[in-house]
């Protein structure tokens, strides 16, 4: 996976809001979307981010053409 990531600062604090704009590149769906997001996290905090905002939200389903053609002819 891959994904830019902002470090915001806090005023006065050594700690940073860790922001992904478009979210991580990773398959959403997939049964070991933990072992990619562990070492992204772990990697945050190591860097001082308190907390991790990934957005926009992530599209987890898709359809195809002929769902769609279908789903409009009802």
């Amino acid at each position: 996976g891959a994904g830019l990531v902002l470090l915001r600062p806090l005023p006065r604090l050594k700690r940073y809001l860790a922001y992904l704009p478009e979210g991580p590149v990773v398959d959403w769906s997939a049964d070991t979307l933990e072992r990619w997001l562990e070492p992204m996290l772990a990697h945050l905090r190591e860097r001082g981010a308190f907390t991790v905002r990934m957005g926009p939200p992530v599209v987890t389903r898709r359809w195809s053409a002929e769902t769609v053609k279908a789903a409009i002819a009802d």
